[in-house]
């Protein structure tokens, strides 16, 4: 569980004594920022939907040691958060639950917001990510021009054109968490959901890199497909077997999937308990540097 901050000369404090006094004596961010920070939910025995796209590896790490963050490296709980207050906000008052707890027997969760109908989840996503579950990706197009040197000479010259499939989109873990809130709301409240939606804000939208990645709006609000019960059930139910399975045992000897490591991605930068993980410390640092 997180349980401090790592100061920026590199040094971990506990939590309780960081909100008491700055041991650098000026701190690096508002004492309120560091309160919200230092607010964690302790393990209480059920996964999450969103656990379950993780490795068991990371999850069984992060669930069973203690171990510290940056200030830094939670900057976009902060954007994400706040989203999250303001959409709260607004929803309140009106024909919607929001931040609404839906816990059953086996996992707990928290829907953004829905009605007796309709689901709502708010992402805040880099530009990479929406151009994932966008489907956009980067073909080589034929300019009808031919190459006049090098030793390509004579071959096509081509250019890359941002192309959208829907065959090309990513949203696995969309359909997956927001079906499994569907069937959870059903289970708790009664309601029958029959339309799913999903508000993408762009992290980086409107700068360079995003508008290089094909991605022209700010914001993206999404249909995303409602799948059988079975499925949903069958997914999760394997999924929260094996991640308490290694966290009851203490320990994991298979490593997160490609998938659930983001090619190597998230190990490097995106993983704060990298440092107690076997399979990282043996070289895959490396892997993802080439």
């Amino acid at each position: 569980m997180r349980v401090g901050f790592t100061c920026p000369d590199g040094q971990n404090i506990k939590f309780a004594d960081c909100l008491k006094s700055c041991r650098m004596g000026d701190r690096c961010a508002s004492e309120p920022t560091l309160h919200y920070l230092a607010q964690v939910r302790p393990w209480e025995g059920k996964t999450s939907p969103t656990m379950c796209f993780k490795g068991n590896l990371q999850n069984m790490l992060e669930t069973l040691n203690d171990w510290y963050c940056t200030v830094d490296s939670m900057a976009f709980l902060l954007f994400g958060q706040n989203h999250h207050s303001l959409m709260d906000a607004a929803a309140k008052g009106g024909n919607w639950f929001s931040e609404e707890r839906i816990d059953d027997e086996e996992q707990r969760a928290t829907p953004d917001i829905f009605n007796e109908t309709t689901l709502i989840d708010y992402k805040t996503y880099g530009s990479y990510k929406v151009m994932k579950v966008l489907g956009i990706r980067s073909i080589d197009t034929p300019t009808g021009e031919v190459l006049k040197s090098g030793p390509r000479t004579g071959k096509p010259k081509t250019r890359k054109v941002k192309e959208q499939r829907d065959e090309w989109r990513d949203m696995h873990e969309l359909i997956m968490q927001l079906n499994r809130y569907r069937v959870m709301v059903n289970k708790k409240l009664g309601y029958v959901i029959t339309k799913l939606k999903c508000q993408i804000t762009v992290r980086d939208g409107g700068i360079m890199v995003a508008s290089t990645r094909g991605i022209t709006k700010n914001i993206y609000f999404l249909d995303v497909p409602i799948i059988t019960n079975d499925k949903v059930n069958t997914f999760f139910k394997a999924k929260d077997k094996e991640i308490l399975e290694v966290i009851n045992a203490g320990t994991c000897s298979t490593e997160c999937t490609e998938e659930e490591r983001w090619d190597g991605i998230r190990c490097k930068r995106y993983c704060h308990v990298n440092h107690l993980c076997w399979f990282y410390q043996a070289g895959l640092e490396k892997e993802v540097e080439k």
